[in-house]
């Protein structure tokens, strides 16, 4: 991983953490400008969520952490970006990715560089992302249908976009559009949801060559889907075991 935490309890509990589950947390430098990032986040009984993000440390990591980290990029088979940092960082790591790159884009901002469109394998979103990027209302599988095509238009070259308990639809410049459902469960809390599909995707992308995108956007939507069942964000997120192989 590469980011910034503050000197603060929270930093060093997100570095402990990250060890904890074998995250390498070499590139996570420590600055003495912010404190650590986080997330306000508020869970309706309909387990639907309202999230306030204060970026903190997150705005200091620049070009040159990531040049420092430029060994672990290149070598490294899925690169997994959002934009909660600033963009000239996530470009220089595009740069640098022999991978496959998968651009997160959230938070969302209307006058997004147009190479974190063109740069990234796959530009992932969520219906309300897609609207911003787009300037579409998405409300519906149609709408997003529509949002994909202008996202391609805009010059991304694979566009995901998660539907919520709907699943997802798979669009690509070369092949069709495909909607990928995604399994009927109880909601308890949506938070992190989108994380978890992202973090599945890119554990599939990287582990299980021989699989079709379609198959592993369909797991990550069962990753996602699962973790919408308890409460909380990470410690919601369910292990390599929720996709039924070893």
């Amino acid at each position: 991983m590469v980011g910034r935490v503050g000197v603060d309890d929270w930093g060093t509990r997100y570095i402990e953490h990250l060890k904890h589950l074998n995250v390498n947390t070499d590139h996570v430098k420590i600055t003495l400008d912010a404190q650590t990032g986080i997330a306000q986040i508020i869970v309706a009984n309909s387990g639907e969520n309202l999230i306030v993000i204060t970026c903190g440390a997150n705005d200091k990591l620049d070009e040159k952490d990531v040049v420092l980290a430029d060994t672990v990029i290149k070598a490294a088979d899925v690169l997994v970006l959002q934009l909660e940092t600033p963009p000239e960082v996530a470009i220089k790591a595009l740069e640098l990715c022999k991978g496959i790159s998968i651009l997160n884009g959230a938070p969302a901002i209307a006058n997004i560089d147009s190479k974190l469109l063109s740069m990234p394998t796959i530009f992932c979103v969520n219906e309300l992302e897609a609207a911003t990027f787009t300037g579409l209302p998405v409300k519906s599988e149609s709408d997003a249908r529509k949002a994909g095509v202008e996202l391609l238009n805009k010059g991304c070259n694979n566009v995901i976009i998660t539907l919520g308990r709907q699943g997802a639809l798979l669009m690509s410049k070369t092949g069709k559009t495909i909607h990928v459902p995604s399994p009927v469960v109880a909601a308890v809390d949506t938070t992190g949801a989108g994380d978890a599909f992202i973090g599945a995707l890119a554990y599939l992308l990287a582990n299980r060559k021989e699989m079709s995108m379609e198959m592993c956007v369909g797991l990550a939507c069962v990753a996602a889907a699962d973790s919408v069942t308890r409460p909380g964000t990470q410690r919601s997120f369910p292990g390599i075991e929720v996709f039924g192989m070893s």
